[in-house]
This record gives C-alpha cells, sequence and structure tokens, in this order.
C-alpha cells in the first residue's frame, strides 16, 4: 500500500483561501474601505428589508417606510456585488447612485403623512456623509484601476 503525499499545510490553506470567494483576505489593505462600504450596504439593507417600518420611524419618514424594503433589496445586492468582486468599482458607483435616490426620498417623505422634519435632516446629513465615503472610494479605485497595466496575451 503506498502512502499519499500531502502538500504542506501553508499550501493547502493557500488553496482554500483562492477558491473561498466570499472571504475578503484577499484584498488590499486599501480596499479595507470598500470591504466597510460592502458590510454597512449589508446591514442596512437587512434592517430596510426586516423592520421597514421600525427605520421609517427612526428617520422620520412618515408613510413613506413603505418603500423601505426595496430600497433594502437594491443595498444588499450592491453589498454582495462589492464583497464577492476583486475588482467592485461598478458596485461602488451603485452605491452611490443609490444614495441620490436615498435623498430624493428623503426629501419627498418631508412632505409624507406623519413625517418627522428633524429626523429626515439628521437622516439626510448621514446618507450625505456615506455618499462622500462611497464617491471618493469609487473615485479612488476607478483612478487605481486605470492607472494599472493592461494584461497582455500569452503569446
Amino acid at each position: 500500500m503506498t502512502s499519499i503525499q500531502r502538500p504542506p499545510l501553508a499550501e493547502q490553506v493557500a488553496r482554500v483561501r483562492a477558491k473561498r470567494h466570499w472571504s475578503t483576505p484577499h484584498r488590499s489593505a486599501d480596499e479595507s474601505l470598500a470591504t466597510f462600504l460592502g458590510w454597512f450596504s449589508i446591514g442596512l439593507g437587512v434592517a430596510e428589508v426586516f423592520a421597514p417600518h421600525a427605520l421609517g420611524q427612526l428617520i422620520g419618514a412618515g408613510s413613506f417606510w413603505r418603500l423601505l424594503p426595496l430600497f433594502g433589496a437594491r443595498e444588499i445586492a450592491s453589498g454582495i456585488g462589492i464583497l464577492s468582486n476583486d475588482r467592485p468599482t461598478g458596485w461602488l458607483w451603485s452605491r452611490v447612485a443609490g444614495d441620490a435616490l436615498d435623498l430624493a426620498f428623503l426629501a419627498a417623505a418631508s412632505r409624507a403623512d406623519g413625517a418627522d422634519p428633524q429626523r429626515l435632516e439628521m437622516a439626510a446629513l448621514a446618507v450625505a456623509g456615506v455618499t462622500g465615503l462611497d464617491m471618493l472610494d469609487s473615485a479612488r479605485l476607478t483612478n487605481a484601476s486605470s492607472n494599472r497595466m493592461p494584461m497582455l496575451p500569452a503569446s
């Protein structure tokens, strides 16, 4: 009976990490903001999908809270896209577009029945802050990808 030679443990670990598409250890340090934004998107999306009324009350959206599950689905999709791609630039730009929708939603909600203008203003400030992070990281990763050397076909 012949014994089977196993590769060294470090090689086995490297193979497992290469196959695990959902993990983020492959991300460089300068992509940590993208990773944070991906997880933030998923967390916010889950809250919007599973607790839209409570979140609507928290932000003062009045009767507009019924739209939050749709926004939550968008947030979850963006988060998954960011975390599952080595180059999540497009997904980060989708967050910027989503932020514009969120700000428009908050402006429209201010005219809804039961709206709380002070809470909506705070929510808009929070969205504006996250929009700044989304735009910063989207632009940074766009510039980084345009500065990469193009891959030449193998001869």
